[in-house]
Formats: C-alpha cells, structure tokens, sequence
C-alpha cells in the first residue's frame, strides 16, 4: 500500500488489490440472492400470470413455474462462472484511494499476470500501478464523498470494508493484507459521523 501525504496533513491512502470473482465468499453471496430474487420473481410472475388468464394456479402449470425458473438460475450461475474463470481468471484489479474528498475506488481487468492468482478467496497483493486491460476509458470507477455514507462495516476475515448509508451499501473496499485493513479502517473511522445518542434531538 501507498501512503501519500496531502498539503492539508489529512493524508491519502491508496493501494491496488487483487480480488477473487468465483471463489470470492461476498460475490457468491450476491449471486445467491440475486438467484433467489429471479427464481421468486419468475415463479409469482408466472402464477400471477395464470391467474389472469385462466383464474387458476393448478399443479401442472405450478411445476412448470418452478422448472423455468430453476433453469433460469442455473442460467445465471453458468454464465457467472463463465465469465469469472473463463473470461477474467477469476480475478480483477482495483485500486482504492482514501483522501479528503472521498473514497474512490476503479475496478480493473488484470490481463494474464500469474496463474496463482486465479486462486485466493478473498483480495490479494498485487505490484502497482495496474493498466486495465479493456483499454483507456474502459474501467469501472465509483467516488463517494464523506457526506454519501454514515457508517463504516469492516470485515476482519475477509479484508473487506463497506461503506453504509443506512442500510444500504454504497461502496466495498478490498484490502491485500491486515496491515492496509487495519490502516483503513482507522482512516475511515476517523471520518465515519458521529452517533446520535438521543440527548442533543431538537425540541
């Protein structure tokens, strides 16, 4: 991790990290509940349908409400595990930064690099500065002022930090080692707001 010091002694930190797609314990977890919301989706969609147009739901249509929609999910699924192992190796690039404006972080595509690297669980080292392979203009990238968040979610285990408004995630920050973690963690709840305990409500 680089650590960059700003005219204003706030201090910047910025740091590259490898992160896992398919083996990858917090991006399966999405895929599980979007899974689970098309399978709901398409299933009452299907029965709602039914309903309309013939005023019954029977068994037969039921199992073929479920059919579609098992099949759709294991649509999603392939074309996950498709486009992780075979398209990006199971593994991206991002490059996080910490600073007085916000935190930012670009997503990139790594390239070849190492076949090792196609086989952690959660985000690794990785040499900076990275190019993304899709080319100039072609990476992903999200800021989010200090004002856009209110709660800071660190998760020792896997070395990631989510950055809350409400309940609501509004950015995930991977970190290659403990040592970077635990340095953003401190920066970030040097700048996470401050708790209303309730005594200082208007009246």
């Amino acid at each position: 991790m680089m650590v960059d010091k700003h005219p204003d002694n706030a201090g910047t930190l910025r740091w590259y990290a490898g992160v896992p797609i398919g083996t990858n314990p917090i991006i399966l977890f999405d895929v599980i509940k979007l899974s689970f919301l098309l399978w709901c989706l398409t299933f009452f969609s299907i029965g709602l349908l039914q309903i309309f147009i013939d005023g019954m739901f029977v068994r037969e249509q039921i199992k073929g409400a479920i059919g579609l929609a098992n099949h759709l999910v294991i649509l999603v699924w392939a074309v996950f595990f498709a486009v992780a192992f075979l398209f990006l190796r199971n593994r991206y690039v991002v490059l996080c930064r910490l600073d007085g404006e916000g935190a930012y972080c670009e997503s990139m595509r790594r390239g070849w690099g190492s076949l090792s690297e196609s086989f952690h669980w959660r985000a690794f080292a990785v040499k900076g500065p990275v190019k993304s392979s899709w080319g100039p203009g072609k990476s992903a990238r999200k800021t989010v002022p200090w004002a856009c968040w209110n709660k800071v979610c660190p998760r020792k285990t896997t070395r990631t930090i989510l950055l809350k408004e409400g309940k609501v995630t509004v950015l995930r920050l991977y970190c290659p080692d403990g040592r970077c973690f635990e340095q953003a963690v401190d920066f970030l709840k040097g700048r996470e707001p401050a708790k209303d305990d309730g005594n200082d409500r208007d009246r």
